[in-house]
């Protein structure tokens, strides 16, 4: 009942390991912090502890969505199945990848694009291994769009961050653009 609270509580937990991370000292938040970090762009925040959870954070209010299906035993299971067909079999691997992102839609995304309405941006924050899941890409079905499929990246400008301290100062960002590089096949 307290989310305000729960908001400061991730934050907290995730900046002080973001902090270990990156070998420099942890800052103490409040929620105005957090809200101010957040700028005009939602935050939400995705756990899979305690049954499943988002925390939305928008202006100075903080809206809670139970995710029930998003339990940390599915999730992983998911993540495991995902992780091992990417491995052992590549052909495999793309109709899982298929199916994953119909789960989170169903699990997840398909609840915060609905809960956000017309919001344009949100700025994700996973929580443990749901930030190694490709959320932006979950889908449902839409006869009206050329693939069937409408995601939640077709619904919402999302960009992920570990925390609302990585985000630096509203309205002024570190970097003008970034490149990010996967290697399928690690050698």
């Amino acid at each position: 009942g307290r989310l305000h609270d729960a908001v400061v509580a991730l934050e907290e937990g995730r900046g002080i390991l973001l902090a270990q991370g990156l070998n420099r000292q942890s800052q103490d938040f409040n929620f105005s912090e957090i809200v101010t970090r957040a700028g005009t762009s939602p935050l939400v925040y995705l756990e899979n502890i305690a049954g499943g959870f988002a925390l939305i954070v928008r202006d100075s209010d903080v809206q809670a969505l139970d995710l029930p299906m998003l339990r940390e035993e599915h999730v992983n299971s998911w993540l495991a199945q995902h992780l091992n067909l990417r491995l052992t079999d590549p052909g495999a691997f793309e109709t899982k990848l298929s199916d994953l992102c119909r789960w989170l839609w169903d699990a997840c995304m398909g609840q915060v694009v609905q809960a956000l309405g017309s919001c344009q941006y949100i700025t994700l924050i996973p929580g443990g291994y749901l930030g190694m899941m490709p959320l932006h890409a979950a889908w449902t079905e839409d006869a009206s769009k050329p693939t069937g499929r409408k995601y939640a990246m077709d619904c919402l400008g999302i960009r992920y961050a570990p925390t609302a301290l990585s985000l630096g100062e509203p309205h002024r960002s570190q970097w003008q653009s970034i490149l990010c590089i996967d290697d399928p096949q690690p050698t």
